[in-house]
């Protein structure tokens, strides 16, 4: 098996590597695909929160999508964010870095080096001025600045992701709009995954709705907060073609992602004007263009339980008389909310194979060799008084269970009791259950 450094650094490049992430979102084509072959090699000081178990990947995907920031920047170690099942409620001319100026409107109808403009399949390259010149024209009326691009152009061995972002102001503020294409295997858990709205748990949105399109395209619509100060605003919009082409726009009601204060109350684009961008028949012709994945690209670890087992293994190993909601979780996590009466408690639980360099030659703390690891910790710390109790089991072969309760029922709310529902004890007994590896 390669170095992890190789591993990660092939993952990063795979799905371009001039983005950076959103600690929130789930992950996209390159993230899931990260995390199903180098979870078992992230060595560390590692909590039994999920959102502490890092993942790898560029840009986001689900709840972080294909753009996580605004233009270039490093790729970021992204973290996990569970997702459930549907639901609604309330450039540069080459991509050299310079800014580029102009009206939206009417914009983008020189030549602009059109070579996707050919029929669906074809091999030619997508450039940045194609990218540009697409996003202007199809962008409503308002003034564009700081536009930066990008094509298919290959670097270090692998075809980028194109890319497009810039400021947009409608005369209401300014505010950022990113644009990425990639591409996933049809049919796989990645493509359902990155249109299936997230569990409320770990996003604060105010409304998500995923519906099935006329051609058999997947679309969701998220309409989220980037912060807990209830202000920082995200609305995102993610297209799924039945042939894995991914399309993703995010726009933001500021200038930039994070570091800029809110310039409008909303993002510019409403959401029926984000879904027809994200929708458009353009981007379609990018799919030629991009190497086709296979369903096997990202599978998950055999021998890790899948989601549903976990779900099911988790609400059975509970203490009896608790009162069980809004389950979520993916392959090898999985997540409930638990009430006592006393108010809710999230409960979410990670196994894992391969995790015996964990160890690092600690002292067995269990007759069968098992290291066993207690923590206590605060969680979002934009949210005073959260309580985090992990419980963190290794065995001698590297099967590994950890298992978190919180005193509130998401990651990211107001505690809603003084303690977990669960003591350590209870905790304990259930990572150390062999139902895990049945």
């Amino acid at each position: 098996m390669p170095p992890f450094e190789d591993e990660l650094g092939q993952a990063l490049r795979r799905t371009g590597d001039s983005f950076s992430t959103d600690q929130q979102r789930l992950a996209d084509t390159g993230l899931v695909k990260g995390r199903r072959t180098l979870r078992r090699r992230r060595a560390g000081a590692i909590t039994g929160s999920v959102a502490a178990l890092a993942l790898v990947g560029v840009g986001g995907a689900w709840a972080g999508g294909l753009l996580g920031g605004t233009g270039g920047g490093r790729g970021d170690v992204a973290a996990p964010v569970p997702s459930v099942e549907r639901t609604s409620g309330k450039g540069s001319a080459e991509g050299d870095g310079r800014n580029e100026t102009g009206k939206a409107e009417g914009a983008g109808k020189g030549d602009g080096n059109r070579k996707a403009e050919t029929a669906t399949g074809t091999t030619h390259p997508i450039t940045a001025a194609w990218m540009t010149d697409t996003f202007k024209r199809l962008m409503p009326r308002g003034e564009l600045t700081q536009v930066e691009a990008r094509g298919t152009e290959a670097k270090h061995g692998f075809p980028n992701s194109p890319m497009v972002s810039a400021i947009f102001d409608d005369g209401k503020g300014k505010a950022a709009v990113l644009l990425g294409i990639s591409r996933t295997a049809p049919k796989s858990q990645m493509a359902r995954e990155l249109v299936t709205c997230p569990a409320r748990a770990y996003v604060r949105f105010d409304a998500c709705n995923s519906e099935k399109l006329s051609d058999g395209s997947d679309f969701m619509l998220l309409q989220r907060y980037v912060r807990n100060t209830g202000k920082a605003k995200e609305w995102r919009a993610t297209l799924v073609t039945p042939d894995g082409l991914v399309v993703d726009v995010s726009e933001h009601n500021a200038p930039a992602e994070k570091g800029k204060p809110v310039s409008r109350v909303d993002p510019p684009l409403d959401p029926h004007q984000l879904k027809k961008l994200t929708t458009d028949g353009a981007w379609r012709t990018v799919t030629g263009a991009l190497p086709e994945e296979k369903p096997a690209d990202d599978v998950g670890i055999p021998g890790e339980p899948g989601v549903e087992e976990m779900q099911k293994d988790l609400a059975a190993l509970l203490p009896k008389g608790l009162k069980l909601s809004d389950k979520s979780g993916q392959a090898g996590f999985a997540s409930l909310v638990v009430n006592d009466g006393k108010g809710g408690s999230l409960v979410e639980v990670n196994a894992q194979l391969g995790m015996s360099d964990l160890l690092g030659g600690k002292t067995p703390t269990e007759p069968d060799g098992t290291v066993v690891t207690v923590s206590r910790s605060g969680g979002d710390k934009d949210v005073p008084g959260i309580v985090m109790l992990t419980v963190d089991t290794v065995k001698p072969d590297g099967r590994r269970v950890v298992i978190s309760a919180f005193n509130s029922d998401t990651q990211h709310s107001a505690p809603t009791r003084k303690q977990p529902a669960l003591t350590a004890e209870q905790l304990k007994a259930i990572a150390l259950d062999p139902t895990w590896w049945k």
